[in-house]
């Protein structure tokens, strides 16, 4: 038998996992680990059907990663209900707790395995990194949005549930640890229900030299942290954890939608578009909150971000007033609907307001100043 190139340390901790079962249904469902080690484990109670070669991905606790599924356990036997699993992004480890020194490789060599889908060896160094990203494809007029998990001068890897098909171009609007880069790129990878790996295409000197200052940000915190051993998961919240969690919280109410979207079971149309409003707004918050905390760490004024906040309380605004018409269109709010008086007065108050901020933006009418003239 071939000596096994990490040992195991028992662990059993629970897990939720997540991806695309043989059907092409999205699952995601809790589990357990058995055992693990720095780039695999082993986990027990697995009812959805995966195959070896499947990527999935798996969280504890506010830490997750994307997995390759190695081996399924036969039903029948004494593995049925287990999986083998692999770490894609080695520089990641989230189990939060300390494991020998001798199985944790060294950074460089973590880099160098970076290798996702057998598309061969990586020319440059990706670094973790906490941010969303905004996708269009051609021809769309619509945005979609997913959180960048990790980056270099080349591409980066996005995780969402819906990625898009191998060659599709896109272009990126990447926000990224206080940084803005817009460029084009093409999907080189993607993984259902993970996400997707794009490569970088031709974008501007303005965006290329961003694009370099975060990298040099990134590089710089990686060199702070220490290999090993790795962070109790007692230790105290931060601000790293606070953005940490808030891009878990974000990406997870993202996988509801898509879980609900996927029809089963059948829910109204209705309820589904005000969910998606929902969280496409506060995925939008959610982001900003984190940027803000980033920045604050940073010693970094985030004025900017109150302009953000307001663009996105302007945008939600027009979108559920838009929805309110339809629905007022449609009948199913009525006058008999409890707290439609509230929100005429409210609509009221709003566009005299308006009324308001409109005049101070664009001066007196011209009427009052050629009364004025004479």
């Amino acid at each position: 038998m071939a000596r096994r190139r990490e040992d195991r340390n028992n662990l059993v901790v629970p897990v939720r996992i997540w991806g695309l079962d043989a059907n092409g249904k999205a699952f995601t469902q809790t589990a357990r680990t058995l055992d693990i080690t720095r780039l695999g484990a082993r986990l027990a109670d697995v009812t959805c059907a995966v195959s070896c070669g499947d990527i999935i991905g798996v969280q504890h606790g506010h830490e997750k990663a994307r997995f390759r599924v190695a081996w399924v356990g036969e039903r029948g036997s004494s593995r049925a209900g287990q999986i083998g699993v692999h770490c894609v992004e080695p520089t990641k480890f989230i189990w939060g707790v300390p494991l020998p020194k001798a199985a944790a490789p060294q950074p460089d060599s973590l880099q160098r395995q970076l290798v996702e889908g057998g598309s061969g060896r990586r020319t440059h160094t990706r670094y973790a990194c906490a941010g969303g990203a905004e996708i269009r494809t051609a021809g769309s007029a619509n945005a979609n949005w997913a959180t960048t998990s990790d980056i270099s001068f080349t591409g980066c890897y996005l995780e969402t549930i819906c990625p898009l098909p191998v060659g599709t171009r896109v272009e990126l609007l990447l926000q990224v640890e206080g940084y803005e880069v817009r460029t084009p790129g093409t999907v080189r990878t993607s993984h259902p229900s993970v996400g997707m790996g794009v490569a970088f295409m031709a974008m501007s000197g303005e965006d290329r030299a961003r694009l370099e200052q975060l990298i040099l940000a990134l590089r710089a915190k990686a060199a702070e942290k220490s290999p090993a051993p790795v962070a109790a998961a007692s230790a105290p919240t931060n601000v790293s954890a606070l953005a940490q969690r808030l891009q878990a919280a974000a990406t997870d109410l993202k996988e509801v939608e898509g879980l609900l979207q996927s029809g089963d079971p059948a829910i109204d149309g209705r309820v589904l578009r005000d969910f998606r409003t929902a969280v496409d707004h506060a995925r939008q918050i959610a982001w900003i909150v984190q940027q803000w905390l980033q920045l604050a760490a940073q010693h970094r004024q985030p004025g900017e971000l109150l302009t953000q906040l307001e663009e996105e309380q302007v945008r939600f605004g027009v979108q559920v007033g838009n929805e309110l018409a339809t629905a007022l269109n449609d009948a199913s709010i009525t006058g008999a609907t409890r707290g439609v008086s509230d929100l005429q007065h409210a609509v009221e108050q709003l566009e005299k307001q308006l009324a308001e901020v409109a005049g101070r933006q664009t001066g007196p009418p011209l009427a009052e100043v050629a009364a004025v003239s004479h």
